[in-house]
């Protein structure tokens, strides 16, 4: 008796891949970067997704951004008090930017606010920012502003530069020939 496979029927790609990235968490990171980036645009600032701190992209900030004058805003997005928890790392990166943020939900900075340990978890110097009921991120508390070291600055402007280049690495797969006919 010979058997009869049934075939499946295959998802589209575009189905798969929005499949996988569809965490509740991952959306709620999302709206919180591109919220801190349009205020901060509101300030004068050119705001950079995902930008590697140090080499190998070991230290990645969430969102940073940067003036004409140099000056550096760094935020680290925080999508719910879980994440607030595990991650220490972003302590870190207080020597990167003259002023640094944590961005919540309003749910999420309510819950820390209420928890003296987790509240003490905020350094003096880190400014919080809470994303409101109409959709508007405002700042809760301020960043106070420290120097950052000459070399670091030099250092943060120029991975800046390199990620905003149209031809680089990150933005070409291969060479490509140019000829010009006279």
């Amino acid at each position: 008796m010979a058997r009869f496979r049934r075939k499946r029927k295959k998802k589209p790609v575009a189905e798969l891949k929005t499949a996988r990235n569809t965490s509740p968490r991952a959306e709620t990171a999302m709206a919180l970067k591109k919220a801190c980036a349009f205020m901060f645009f509101k300030y004068g600032y050119s705001m950079t997704f995902e930008l590697g701190l140090k080499s190998w992209g070991k230290r990645r900030a969430d969102v940073i951004g940067n003036k004409v004058s140099g000056d550096l805003v760094l935020i680290e997005v925080k999508s719910s008090v879980a994440d607030f928890r595990a991650d220490d790392k972003w302590t870190e990166y207080l020597e990167f930017a003259d002023r640094v943020y944590l961005a919540f939900t309003k749910e999420t900075a309510r819950k820390i606010c209420a928890n003296p340990e987790l509240k003490e978890r905020v350094p003096k110097r880190v400014g919080v920012l809470v994303l409101g009921d109409d959709g508007y991120m405002k700042i809760a508390k301020k960043a106070r502003r420290v120097t950052v070291e000459p070399d670091t600055r030099i250092s943060i402007l120029a991975r800046l530069a390199w990620r905003a280049g149209e031809l680089s690495k990150r933005t070409q797969r291969q060479r490509e020939r140019v000829f010009i006919e006279d």
